[in-house]
């Protein structure tokens, strides 16, 4: 077989650096340019023009897989191939094609290029983004450690703190107190801001789906941010459209998340006023519902260049702003991309002066009735008669559907005269209120002297008064007493605790003690507790806020211990400590979970945990648990959570 050389087509390609080669069907070289026997490394003669290329290639598998696609499919295009050299080896990319010649043999035909300096630089940026991945995976680790590390210490601080707030204290002490608390707390913050950012930039921040109800989380967050918005007496209030669906199923804690930093900042950018949190439904389909969540404020507003910024991370809206209201500037960009998992994203309408709106929305599937739903019982409140007396008519409207689904008879006005007009009326018709929920802060006559005037009415004797306020001022709870009033409660009101109240209220004498939050917020049926942990002033911390809500708890310090106790007593539930020496939280839980395989009875067992990250949750329950605590311990969040775990319990 005899093939001509295609000299003039070689010598352009020599001109721009390509070689060009054709084999014959057994893939030795029947030619080849002077660019290729240069990048081949070596010189082709006459006397070695029969050389196999093939054998050429430096790995076996790779010229195998080439003899096979040029079988196969008769050419291939732009592969990358190292080559022996006499002196090593080096990356050629070359381009082949099979062709039949006029006699019926088969030769191939195909050209390469160096392929060295763009291999090397391909591999260079490898090992670059390999080294940057694990640079940034060994700084997500360290963070979690130290974020670890340092919750077990804060969980000493800020609990001993709580513990000292529930003492005897004149007025500076309780001040030096409340400072060490609030700073603990602006820390805690930092640390959850940090970690989490670390996670975003390490692409690991995820969501998960379990089920959840919508207004109790919305209740806990709005609860929890009521004390900020008293301290700067300011009005925080929620609504959520009766269209919207409560039992939902999506990431409660990353959504949890995002509302508190949004009406969180809303509170600092706040000085008069009030702010608010509307929830709407923008679409409802058989399983799912797309939901607008919208924080508005009363604040100091922003203007173009402030709302460009704002979602930057460390970025605030104008450089004295730090300074001005403190934070780190990661709460938005934080918010920012957990939204945008949600597949939407913030937006922002503002102006210097006139407040500004956030709002965003999120698509969620529809649950099932969750555990975590209230557990009400309105045959005990059926048929009672209600006065509500709120200046705030969405207020004034959310208390009355409240009431109104617990079969309560609701009556709702706005001012203290038409209050007083209508307990008049019914006086005469000898039908006076059960009882009487008054804003403290209704505009002429105020709720404690409304209250006191319906007091001195004839027929409303016995009308239980509760008060509601949404800025508490110290002092507020003695002058109740003095009143005899029968309640006391701070906005925004939860249903389970108007729940709780009203219990309370219509079952003791209306000249009874005063009630606030505080005495059912303890007020559960006391508890034989296990608590296992091995850090002694975490130990302490969890059993004294455990011993003044009424419960019985029995310390252990290692997990060997625990499942020791629990082999030989029946506790009505487990505080376990992930982490502790000899056997830890997981170890000594699947044990007990083994034993309780034959003995058919389940122990609820929460894990106590400096692991703060939404996902450890759903690992604890993937684990045996039931739910988990994360330090430093939150005593409302951990008696919510006891009651709820326990309640499910007996239920089962």
């Amino acid at each position: 077989m005899h093939v001509d050389s295609p000299q003039g087509s070689s010598t352009a390609l020599d001109r721009l650096g390509v070689g060009s080669f054709v084999l014959d069907s057994a893939g030795r070289i029947l030619h080849a340019n002077a660019v290729c026997e240069t990048l081949l490394g070596s010189v082709l003669s006459p006397g070695t023009i029969g050389e196999d290329l093939f054998a050429r290639i430096a790995r076996a598998e790779d010229a195998e897989a080439l003899r096979s696609a040029l079988a196969s499919s008769g050419r291939v295009q732009g592969l990358d191939l190292r080559f022996k050299q006499h002196n090593g080896t080096r990356w050629l990319r070359l381009t082949a094609a099979r062709n039949q010649l006029a006699d019926g043999e088969w030769i191939v035909e195909g050209i390469v290029e160096d392929a060295e300096a763009r291999k090397l630089s391909e591999e260079s940026l490898i090992a670059n983004s390999e080294r940057a991945w694990s640079a940034s995976r060994a700084k997500s680790e360290f963070l979690a450690s130290m974020s670890h590390e340092i919750r077990t210490p804060m969980n000493g601080v800020i609990g001993m703190t709580e513990l000292l707030l529930g003492t005897r204290l004149d007025a500076e002490q309780r001040e030096f107190a409340d400072t060490i608390r609030s700073s603990g707390r602006a820390l805690l913050t930092l640390i959850n801001d940090i970690l989490d950012f670390s996670k975003i930039e390490a692409g690991r921040l995820e969501l998960e789906e379990t089920n959840f109800t919508l207004r109790r989380l919305i209740e806990d967050v709005c609860r929890g941010l009521s004390t900020l918005a008293s301290a700067k007496q300011i009005d925080l209030r929620f609504t959520i459209a009766p269209e919207v669906p409560d039992d939902l199923l999506g990431d409660p804690s990353r959504l949890r998340q995002v509302l508190v930093n949004l009406i969180g900042n809303a509170i600092k950018f706040t000085a008069t006023g009030g702010v608010s949190l509307q929830v709407t439904a923008d679409a409802l389909e058989a399983s799912s519902a797309q939901l607008r969540f919208a924080v508005i404020d009363s604040g100091i507003g922003m203007g173009e260049t402030e709302r460009q910024r704002i979602f930057t991370p460390f970025a605030q809206g104008d450089r004295s702003t730090a300074r001005r209201f403190g934070g780190t500037g990661l709460g938005l960009a934080i918010s920012a991309r957990i939204v945008e998992l949600m597949g939407s994203r913030i937006e922002v309408a503002s102006e210097y002066g006139r407040g500004s709106t956030f709002w965003f929305t999120a698509r969620m599937r529809l649950g099932e009735f969750c555990a975590q739903s209230p557990v009400l019982s309105p045959a005990e409140l059926s048929g009672a008669s209600v006065l509500i007396v709120e200046h705030e008519p969405s207020t004034g409207r959310r208390l009355s559907e409240m009431l109104a689904g617990w079969n309560m008879r609701c009556t709702t006005v706005t001012d203290s005269l038409e209050a007083l007009r209508i307990c008049g009326q019914r006086a005469l018709a000898e039908a006076p209120f059960d009882v009487a929920l008054i804003d403290i802060h209704l505009p002429g006559t105020d709720g404690f002297q409304l209250s006191e005037k319906i007091r001195l009415q004839a027929g409303h004797e016995n009308t239980a008064i509760i008060v509601l306020t949404s800025a508490g001022v110290r002092g507020d709870a003695e002058r109740c007493r003095t009143l005899g009033l029968a309640g006391y409660m701070t906005k925004p009101i939860e249903s389970q605790m108007m729940l709780e109240m009203l219990r309370f209220v219509l079952s003791r004498p209306v000249r009874g003690p005063l009630v606030t939050r505080h005495d059912f917020a303890l007020d559960s049926q006391p508890l034989y507790i296990l608590l296992a942990e091995d850090n002694a002033v975490n130990r302490r911390v969890a059993s004294k806020l455990l011993e003044r809500a009424g419960h019985t708890v029995v310390e252990v310090a290692d997990g060997f211990e625990a499942v020791r106790r629990i082999e030989s007593e029946r506790f009505d539930l487990v505080l376990m400590d992930v982490e502790m020496p000899i056997m830890d939280g997981f170890e000594a839980t699947a044990m007990v979970r083994e034993r309780e395989e034959i003995t058919g009875v389940r122990t609820p067992i929460l894990a106590l945990t400096a692991h703060a990250a939404p996902d450890f949750r759903t690992h604890c329950l993937s684990r045996g648990m039931d739910g988990y605590i994360s330090k430093p311990i939150q005593p409302a969040h951990m008696f919510a959570l006891i009651r709820e775990i326990t309640t499910q319990s007996v239920r089962s």
